[in-house]
């Protein structure tokens, strides 16, 4: 049995340095990862990254408090979780599984530009999710 694993950085999510470590200040661009594995028994997709829109109109998308918090300078045109499957010859319609670690917007933002897969979460964290 072969499977494979493809790292992906889905561009840069900036925030505030302290907000990470105590007593640090300044700004700092965390990577946001994604996986692809490729397993004989499917496709499946750890994590999406951001949504696109973030890059255009991130309090329309996330609301305003968000966007205020971070910034997505660092999140190119070509750093979704589509353009990146794009990238390596992997068809995004031909995803068979989304695996969310959690639902944060930039873990499972990108969940809709893989559009035939099914999702897997925790239990918990769709009641969580669903909770106004």
């Amino acid at each position: 049995m072969t499977v494979k694993l493809y790292a992906m950085t889905c561009g840069r999510l900036v925030g505030r340095l302290k907000d990470m470590i105590e007593g640090e200040d300044g700004q700092v661009a965390l990577p946001i990862p994604s996986y692809l594995i490729e397993h004989p028994k499917g496709r499946a997709v750890f994590d999406t990254g951001m949504h696109p829109q973030c890059r255009t109109d991130a309090a329309g998308r996330l609301g305003e408090r968000v966007a205020r918090i971070f910034g997505f300078e660092h999140f190119g045109a070509d750093d979704d979780v589509k353009s990146r499957l794009e990238s390596i010859d992997r068809d995004p319609g031909k995803i068979d599984f989304i695996v969310n670690s959690h639902l944060h917007f930039d873990h499972a933002g990108g969940n809709e530009l893989v559009p035939n897969a099914t999702m897997v979460v925790q239990k918990r964290e769709w009641e969580a999710a669903q909770d106004p």
